[in-house]
């Protein structure tokens, strides 16, 4: 594994966290503690030390804080959404009082006393009132860093105006330059980068076909079918299953490493071996022929 800093002039200025990062939820894992604690076992072993919760869900965190009590909690790096669990009442309120209401009960019985980043889906969401509740937990060092998600035109847009300390993004084979530059005005503002897509949106459903368990493959025929977007067909990625010794999602993913300003990518696995698979990839090479490849089919 590899690590890499956070930038100058933040709260966590010089910590390093993990390239690859764990997304926690309970579907992953079919609500099974113990398969749970079994994967964040594996994650730790491959040198995993950022996770990033979808929702404050009591229940997921305590499970996760006792998979981790042996570990120094100043060694993780803790991400979360604002929202409730699946199974609580009113989950997508992100009205003050129910931020507050979550974020006392997360760090107050949990486990876990710090939450790293909070993370919103939308920046209108950081209304006045939120802010204030944030800033309240900031002050006491419970929550060290603001952020949300900004992809397309909103990245461009967040990185110019530098209002927040954080932002998730994306960063692929198919990410043009307009977006590139921008990534080095993020490091210029000394804007935190974390990352959750690293493959081409059409590549990105294929290993998500293949990667799922039966029961998910079953659902899936009654789920409303996604068309994919026409613009990227698949022949345009078809050299990614060509190249030997190399599975298409690694050799995404070792290409979005190259931007080194994101300082990690967080993936969505369930399986074992997929994840030491993937933990590995930070530390290989990339194939000589694969950036001219990645080239011709950009502009194919």
């Amino acid at each position: 594994m590899l690590y890499r800093a956070l930038p100058r002039n933040g709260p966590q200025s010089g910590f390093a966290l993990s390239a690859i990062g764990l997304r926690l939820n309970w579907k992953m894992v079919s609500h099974d503690e113990k398969r749970l604690r079994s994967l964040l076992e594996t994650a730790i072993d491959n040198g995993i030390n950022s996770y990033y919760f979808d929702y404050m869900d009591l229940e997921l965190w305590r499970c996760v804080n006792k998979a981790f009590e042996s570990i120094d909690p100043g060694l993780l790096y803790i991400v979360t959404r604002p929202y409730g669990g699946p199974n609580s009442q009113n989950a997508l309120d992100l009205s003050a009082e129910r931020l507050n209401e979550r974020l006392y009960n997360i760090l107050d019985q949990s486990g876990f006393h710090t939450i790293n980043a909070l993370i919103f889906e939308h920046y209108h969401q950081i209304t006045s009132d939120n802010y204030s509740v944030i800033q309240h937990y900031c002050e006491q060092q419970s929550v060290l860093y603001l952020g949300c998600d900004a992809y397309g035109e909103q990245f461009g847009e967040l990185i110019q105006e530098g209002d927040l300390p954080l932002l998730v993004t994306g960063f692929d084979l198919d990410t043009g330059w307009k977006a590139r530059h921008l990534f080095q005005k993020a490091e210029q503002n000394h804007i935190a980068l974390l990352g959750t897509a690293f493959a081409p949106k059409v590549v990105a459903q294929e290993i998500e076909a293949e990667n799922r368990t039966l029961w998910q493959n079953i659902g899936s025929l009654f789920a409303k079918k996604q068309v994919l977007e026409p613009e990227a067909p698949k022949d345009r990625y078809d050299f990614l299953y060509k190249i030997a010794n190399w599975e298409p999602e690694d050799l995404c993913l070792a290409y979005s490493l190259n931007q080194s300003r994101i300082n990690c990518f967080f993936v969505e696995v369930s399986d074992h071996e997929r994840l030491i698979r993937l933990c590995k990839v930070p530390e290989r090479h990339l194939p000589p022929s694969l950036s001219a490849q990645i080239e011709m089919s950009r502009f194919s």
